[in-house]
């Protein structure tokens, strides 16, 4: 789901020891599943006494990462860059806005590549704004959703490419109104849609030998608000699981979409409340404590490789902040990359959504106005490297 802190500045120590590059210049993104284990102590399940704060697999996948820049920077050759856009969204039954029907989206597909001197293209990273959500719990295997079937289509379109993938501001972006099931059929049918638009913009990159290459980055202490007393959410999350129940016993074994929402969102609804009273029980603890000092400042890092920027900033953001971002930077292409250098504790959703409510603010501690204080920390730390 994410990465803390602790274990992008590992795998920064790591490389810059071993590879002499600077710490500040690797950006750490994750892409975020529903399939797949609890790997670290979250603040949601500080009670849990299974889960380690310090684990094993997160520390050796640092140093797997570390190994693979390390191993890049060795096996490093002469080549050219280039970058492009295609659109592929809602209209391709991909995805959308899941809090409103037709709400705010971006259906670009941004593509960065790169190929040798002999003509032959080598790599590609694919960033793309959709919550990876076809798969859930419900499986026992660990699955990377669509993004797995994005990389596949890719790398069997082109012979020896190497292809990746990166997560926009996906935070109210998913499927839910645009596929016909959650299922691993879906997910392949998506990536492998995501994957075809991605090999369309490589087929017709402008290829350079030359770019200008720049980094910055900087810091915003978290902001958080009032989020109610214990009782209230009690309360709340007792008429929010009634309601629940109630729409599931009627429509939960429904094949009609319609039918099949409303108990779900009902589901998402009962599951913030939840959230949001367990996040109040662990506010006073050391826990919290511990999190916000590992996790603070929420770090915005960019890249500018010729006409395109690549914006990393953590936790699950809306897309508005994002759309935002790329319309203000003044560069060609933006890439917002999220889920990135570290957690923030909760989604980073609009005013607007704190109206209506829902799923993703319920879920957040995060302050009304901490996402346009970012995002204009975002676009101050990106004039920095502008031309």
């Amino acid at each position: 789901l994410f990465i803390s802190k602790v274990y992008v500045t590992l795998i920064r120590e790591l490389v810059e020891k071993k590879a002499g590059i600077k710490g500040a210049n690797i950006m750490v993104s994750c892409t975020h599943t529903h399939s797949g284990p609890i790997v670290y102590e979250t603040l949601e399940r500080g009670d849990r006494k299974d889960i380690p704060a310090e684990n094993e697999y997160s520390i050796d996948i640092s140093h797997r990462i570390a190994d693979a820049i390390c191993e890049a920077k060795a096996d490093a050759f002469d080549g050219y860059f280039a970058s492009g856009i295609t659109v592929c969204g809602a209209e391709s039954g991909v995805g959308g806005n899941r809090r409103f029907r037709g709400g705010p989206h971006d259906p670009l597909v941004t593509v960065m590549a790169i190929k040798d001197t002999a003509d032959k293209v080598r790599g590609a990273l694919v960033n793309y704004t959709l919550h990876p959500t076809f798969i859930h719990e419900w499986t026992e295997v660990c699955t990377a959703d669509y993004p797995c079937y994005l990389k596949l289509e890719i790398e069997e379109s082109i012979p020896g490419i190497l292809a990746g993938f990166t997560q926009g501001a996906s935070g109210n972006q998913s499927s839910r109104y645009y596929r016909s099931g959650e299922s691993f059929d879906e997910a392949e049918r998506v990536g492998r849609t995501l994957g075809k638009a991605a090999v369309s913009v490589i087929e017709s990159l402008e290829w350079k030998s030359d770019i200008d290459i720049k980094v910055a980055t900087s810091g915003i202490p978290m902001e958080f608000r009032n989020m109610g007393t214990e009782q209230e959410l009690e309360i709340q999350v007792a008429k929010d699981t009634a309601v629940y129940k109630e729409l599931y016993a009627k429509y939960g074994n429904s094949t009609n979409r319609d039918e099949y929402y409303l108990w779900q969102n009902a589901n998402l609804k009962c599951l913030g409340s939840e959230d949001r009273l367990e996040l109040i029980r662990v506010m006073n603890t050391d826990l919290w404590k511990n999190y916000v000092e590992r996790e603070s400042p929420a770090e915005i890092h960019a890249i500018a490789l010729d006409d395109l920027c690549v914006v990393g900033v953590p936790g699950e953001v809306f897309v508005e902040y994002a759309l935002y971002i790329k319309a203000m930077a003044g560069f060609a292409k933006v890439i917002v990359n999220t889920n990135t250098n570290g957690c923030l504790p909760g989604y980073l959703y609009t005013p607007e959504s704190l109206l209506t409510g829902g799923y993703e603010t319920d879920n957040s501690v995060l302050s009304e106005e901490f996402g346009q204080n970012l995002v204009n920390e975002a676009i101050r730390t990106i004039k920095t490297i502008r031309k």
